[in-house]
């Protein structure tokens, strides 16, 4: 059996000309695994020579010590290395398709590589955290550049991940970076828009989450949210039917939160997107949750205002 390639390695090489060498190496080890039709993913995980690689070239941690020596411009810089390193392998995967190609096996092996550099170090204490702090900087250049379907790898992570404040997390900094300073003038929310069409999965997370990092419902993010309902309504109300606590969450907090910044009365002929998100919600939940009897969206906040 043919074993993957040795990674090489270039301990003495300059940042930023290290970084493209390991990212080749990554993907002849995760190309020689098996064939595109199989599941690749943990290979580059697994595989402690290439991760001591990734260590070194590409995010350059300086050995023994847990931490980069890149500054914040050399930082940026690999982002954008990394972000043009995805886009590339998303044009090769397509175009060296075989006949009768299943899309899963493809996505698996796209998969592989964010694994093998963000979660390689996966249990290995301040090394696993530098890759994340590096996954959250990726997340919100990424939006930018724009490289929109690296956020179904995130979705995939954190789907699986056992520490569910992962996911926190990623929407706290959502909120921060694009949604809190979002002006008429500067309408920075519009970045996440497009995520409504390239991840599903991921305005899921967004929709449930995001109304508790935010001191106020925000023009930005009624606006987001109810452009994420509208567009993906039934597939957010699936996920979160399959998550109780998220269920509970969104039906005893959320939707009332939402609810109640619709019903106020500056709001009211304004923020179609919230209304009309909302009204989806409303005749689609009986029909998603009906094996869920005892769960039921919370209309307080309607009914007082009412009386």
């Amino acid at each position: 059996m043919n074993r993957p390639p040795r990674p090489a390695t270039s301990a003495h090489a300059n940042f930023p000309d290290c970084v493209l060498p390991a990212l080749n190496q990554m993907s002849k080890v995760i190309r020689g695994s098996a064939p595109l039709r199989g599941n690749r993913s943990g290979t580059g995980c697994k595989n402690p020579e290439l991760q001591q690689q990734i260590d070194s070239d590409v995010f350059c941690v300086l050995p023994g010590e847990k931490r980069s020596r890149l500054n914040a411009l050399q930082q940026f810089t690999l982002l954008d290395i990394l972000a043009k390193f995805f886009i590339v392998i998303s044009i090769l995967l397509l175009f060296s398709r075989e006949p009768n190609f299943q899309e899963r096996a493809e996505d698996s092996h796209k998969y592989a590589y964010f694994e093998a550099l963000f979660l390689g170090r996966e249990g290995d204490g301040e090394s696993h955290l530098h890759r994340i702090e590096m996954l959250f900087k990726m997340a919100s250049y990424v939006l930018q550049y724009p490289v929109f379907h690296f956020y179904n790898f995130i979705s995939q992570w954190l789907s699986k991940v056992s520490n569910k404040s992962y996911a926190d997390d990623f929407i706290a900094m959502l909120v921060e970076h694009f949604i809190l300073p979002s002006t008429p003038e500067n309408p920075t929310h519009k970045f996440l828009l497009p995520l409504e069409n390239w991840c599903p999965e991921f305005t899921a997370f967004f929709v449930i989450l995001a109304p508790n990092h935010s001191p106020i419902i925000t023009p930005a993010l009624a606006i987001t949210i109810g452009s994420y309902l509208i567009r993906n309504c039934q597939f957010i109300l699936k996920n979160i039917r399959d998550n109780p606590s998220m269920a509970q969450s969104f039906s005893e907090e959320i939707f009332p939160k939402l609810l109640d910044f619709c019903i106020q009365p500056e709001n009211q002929n304004s923020h179609s997107e919230l209304h009309s998100g909302l009204m989806l919600t409303l005749e689609s939940w009986s029909k998603i949750m009906a094996k869920q009897d005892n769960l039921q969206l919370n209309l307080s906040t309607l009914h007082f205002r009412q009386t």
